[in-house]
């Protein structure tokens, strides 16, 4: 797949990104664009350690 604009290069994070840009392709553009406006900045659903949190 050719780079797209709207979603950012990995290149330090090498096969995990490629890897999500193979699962990433397979779903239509509208529905990915539809959840990436539905994602909310809060971790409240994920066991994270402190330091992992995005507050």
């Amino acid at each position: 797949m050719a780079a797209d604009a709207r979603r950012p290069v990995h290149g330090r994070f090498g096969p995990y990104s490629q890897r999500i840009d193979q699962v990433l392709d397979r779903f239509d553009p509208v529905v990915l664009a539809d959840a990436a406006t539905a994602v909310g900045d809060h971790d409240d659903e994920l066991p994270l350690r402190p330091e992992e949190a995005t507050r």
